[in-house]
């Protein structure tokens, strides 16, 4: 059998962003319910997309043996959503030099939360 981006290369074909897992790679990680360990999380406040604020959590995961990066804008700053609240905690955690969290997907709409695996 074989492994996740064999099994999945037609559909992650052309989806680009180097080492960021992408969209696609979400989807097919929602849908089955793979786990995935954070293994480090960092808030970067002064991130920006086309020019405008856009602070974001930026976790380190493995997939595969391979270490992949994976992007989270942040939800409001003034009304944290709970994954918000989830990596901040993660964040300390990892710091902290704790074990790696184990994680999968949950698809909600367009919004891809974080849940315990």
């Amino acid at each position: 059998m074989g492994g996740f981006f064999e099994e999945n290369a037609e559909l992650l074909k052309g989806s680009g962003g180097g080492n960021y897992v992408s969209e696609a790679e979400k989807i097919v990680l929602a849908e089955e319910g793979i786990a995935f360990p954070l293994v480090k999380v960092e808030f970067q406040p002064d991130n920006t997309f086309n020019g405008k604020p856009r602070p974001r959590f930026v976790a380190t995961t493995e997939i595969e043996g391979e270490e992949r990066l994976m992007s989270f804008g942040l939800s409001t700053t003034d009304n944290p959503s709970s994954r918000d609240r989830l990596l901040a905690v993660a964040r300390e955690w990892l710091e902290a030099g704790k074990d790696p969290i184990e994680v999968k997907f949950e698809k909600i709409g367009r919004y891809f939360g974080l849940v315990e695996a």
